[in-house]
């Protein structure tokens, strides 16, 4: 019923990236333990998600992101980091003031080897108070011409740990020691 109403709405609303995006990327991008982890809460709407690829001064080139996602194989998590001003995720919609979880699109690097681009989930609020996580800053851009339904936001992380897990293993996985797989033919 919900997604009903939604479509009847016919306006942008802050879940229209969770619902083309962060679902589709909780259903085909990731292994079969996180789709049980995330899943059903991203269709129940008990989650709420945003896709954060894009940065301030890269637009959506890829090979210019700047976010790092450092592995310590010594804890098993990652330090998510945006060492830059122009790191910063620029633009995606819902991060504003509705997502709390994003799918965080970083660099990552394993030992002084980099490994490229691939996606994490980060739990950007509280899912009681919906307050912003520690570590991480975000908030909405501000008006846009014709499109001010959609709470297009920004976000900065500063050395937030994530666990293994959270990196999206549908493709590419890091085992505890730090050994690094990929599907072949997942470029």
């Amino acid at each position: 019923d919900m997604y009903d109403i939604y479509l009847g709405i016919d306006e942008n609303l802050p879940i229209d990236v969770h619902l083309s995006m962060f679902i589709p990327l909780m259903m085909y991008h990731t292994g079969p333990d996180q789709r049980r982890r995330w899943l059903d809460d991203a269709l129940n709407l008990k989650i709420i998600g945003a896709y954060a690829q894009t940065e301030l001064a890269h637009g959506s080139n890829v090979r210019g992101i700047e976010t790092e996602a450092v592995y310590d194989a010594l804890s098993q998590t990652f330090e998510l980091h945006s060492p830059t001003l122009t790191s910063l995720k620029w633009w995606p919609g819902g991060l504003g003031h509705t997502a709390t979880h994003a799918v965080v699109y970083a660099n990552l690097i394993i030992g002084k080897r980099n490994y490229g681009m691939h996606a994490f989930m980060v739990q950007l609020r509280d899912l009681q108070t919906h307050h912003i996580m520690p570590g991480i800053e975000c908030g909405d851009i501000g008006p846009k011409l014709g499109y001010n339904s959609m709470d297009n936001g920004y976000a900065r992380f500063t050395h937030v740990t994530l666990q293994r897990e959270d990196m999206l293993s549908g493709f590419a996985q890091v085992a505890p020691d730090g050994t690094y797989t990929k599907q072949a033919g997942s470029e």
